[in-house]
């Protein structure tokens, strides 16, 4: 006859490895049945461009359900190159990202756009001597240099990542130093919704403001974040439909 003592202990291990699945996994289990209703298997039909050093660990759900694209990746997907031509139901871009997106916003094709942190210009609300700093620590140690960029991004709890790659994190920092856009070209029909976290210490939140002044018609979401809006804020802008 097994002892309660016994029994006891097992439940207790039992509850606190679900505990432990449920604080890693559970939200995205959760979220992933809300994308599953609004983005059944078959065609992928969302696109996320991601933001500088924005690895898909960072969403792990939206990175499984859409088209996800990390601009600079290996030197790869750069610029336009982002941008793949084909229709989209949605189309999302995080700092970097929403950058590309407005660069060549005309040559989107979506029924909505969603741009989380943009900007015209990241050197004029950033500084580009830090910028240079960066590039710098990324021979030194690719992996710190990230790290700190996550931290103040406001990721509490940055992935255990192996961060080897230099070339491509070099030229999407060379890119923000150099890539400027004409506020005067953001003229679309496009139906788009700005995202920008209230305590953004790196694209500050004005900046959406000033660019909302080129696009009457845009919606906008400000959040009580920093430069990183957590996944679940994410889907509930982009996909849950209001009551």
């Amino acid at each position: 006859m097994v002892k309660l003592g016994v029994i006891k202990t097992l439940w207790l291990k039992r509850i606190a490895f679900i505990m432990n699945k449920i604080k890693t996994n559970g939200f995205c289990g959760l979220q992933t049945k809300k994308l599953n209703a609004i983005a059944p298997s078959g065609p992928v039909t969302s696109l996320f461009i991601s933001g500088w050093a924005g690895y898909g660990c960072l969403f792990p759900c939206l990175s499984k359900k859409t088209r996800f694209v990390l601009p600079f990746d290996s030197g790869e997907n750069a610029g336009a190159d982002s941008l793949p031509a084909q229709g989209w139901d949605v189309v999302i871009g995080w700092s970097l990202g929403a950058h590309l997106c407005l660069k060549h916003i005309h040559k989107i094709r979506a029924k909505k756009v969603v741009l989380i942190a943009p900007f015209l210009d990241f050197c004029h609300g950033s500084s580009e001597r830090k910028v240079q700093e960066m590039i710098a620590g990324l021979d030194k140690n690719p992996g710190a240099t990230v790290r700190w960029f996550w931290k103040l991004c406001g990721i509490k709890n940055s992935p255990k990542l192996i961060i080897e790659e230099r070339e491509g994190l070099k030229a999407g920092l060379k890119f923000l130093c150099q890539s400027r856009i004409d506020p005067g070209s953001l003229g679309t029909d496009l139906p788009l919704t700005l995202i920008h976290g209230l305590d953004d210490k790196i694209v500050p939140p004005g900046v959406s403001e000033e660019i909302l002044e080129h696009l009457p018609h845009a919606c906008y979401h400000p959040l009580p974040y920093g430069h990183f809006i957590p996944e679940e804020e994410i889907i509930k802008v982009v996909y849950e439909q209001p009551d």
